[in-house]
């Protein structure tokens, strides 16, 4: 579902008018903040730890541990691990999980796109590997259904630029990642996924702040596709092209509902059943049933 949803957000991003860069001054952030996330997510060697000491003790930063990494040999760096942590502790810097490590991460990376300091499609590129490693990965399927489209038509290539450029500044407004959630009729399923890695998770809507009608609508929604097409192929189906309209209609009313009380912090993407033939899951009349049955004598 996520792919196929960020393929689509990112078609239609491509097909608006190209939005100026970020005005806003970046801010960067301090780089033993930088190496400490690096650490989190393996990213960096305890052999480059002594200089991201000395580094830091040049721009004015001082601590006791900080000062004994610094003065360590690449060629023997058992301890360094420990020190760095030490001296984060001795400097105030708080210790970071993997899916606060990878976000900062990537708001600097963002920032470094926003400024010109790397190449917009190498970037994305790095995103989507990332995508692969955050829980609430959704924020980077934009970049991965761009950094796709780019290779697709790499004619358009100042587009998808300017594109990732403009999704970059739209990422740096958000302090976390949002939880993306997707309205999709699923049968006897919860009607909404959570975008996440290795796999989308399916959330029950009452575990969500909503307010009571709308569950009840959300659920009533799900019913309703249960029992027109609960056991499709075999039996049911929509009564006519106009019924499985008014169902994805429908649909995507409840998505504008569910990200109004929902908030800016989640992102509600919706996988509509298909409307129009082949696709579409129309009820079959008996002689078609007839036919069928009696095709293979």
């Amino acid at each position: 579902m996520g792919g196929l949803g960020c393929r689509r957000q990112a078609r239609q991003i491509l097909s608006l008018p190209r939005r100026s860069s970020y005005a806003g001054a970046v801010t960067e952030a301090d780089p033993l903040e930088i190496a400490a996330a690096q650490l989190a997510i393996d990213d960096l060697w305890s052999e480059d730890l002594p200089q991201v000491a000395t580094d830091a003790l040049v721009r004015g930063q001082d601590s006791p541990s900080l000062r004994l990494l610094a003065s360590q040999s690449r060629s023997d760096v058992r301890d360094s691990a420990d020190l760095f942590r030490s001296a984060l502790h001795e400097l105030s810097i708080e210790p970071l999980d993997a899916e606060s490590a990878h976000w900062l991460l990537i708001r600097q990376t963002s920032g470094d796109i926003v400024a010109g300091r790397v190449d917009p499609i190498i970037a994305a590129d790095r995103f989507r590997k990332s995508s692969h490693e955050m829980q609430d990965c959704g924020d980077l399927l934009i970049f991965v259904g761009l950094l796709s489209q780019h290779e697709d038509h790499p004619e358009d290539e100042d587009r998808s630029r300017d594109a990732i450029v403009a999704e970059s500044s739209d990422l740096l407004s958000r302090a976390a990642p949002r939880v993306w959630l997707t309205l999709v009729a699923r049968g006897d399923q919860p009607p909404l996924l959570r975008t996440a890695t290795p796999e989308n998770l399916p959330i029950d809507p009452s575990a969500l702040p909503l307010s009571a009608d709308l569950r009840v609508a959300v659920h009533q929604w799900a019913g309703d596709y249960q029992e027109a097409l609960g056991d499709w192929p075999q039996r049911g189906g929509f009564e006519s092209i106009s019924d499985a309209e008014r169902f994805v209609e429908q649909g995507a009313r409840l998505v504008e509902r569910l990200q109004f009380e929902l908030g800016p912090t989640f992102y509600v993407d919706y996988f509509p059943e298909p409307i129009r033939p082949p696709g579409v899951k129309l009820k079959r009349s008996p002689w078609s049933r007839f036919r069928r049955l009696t095709r293979g004598h």
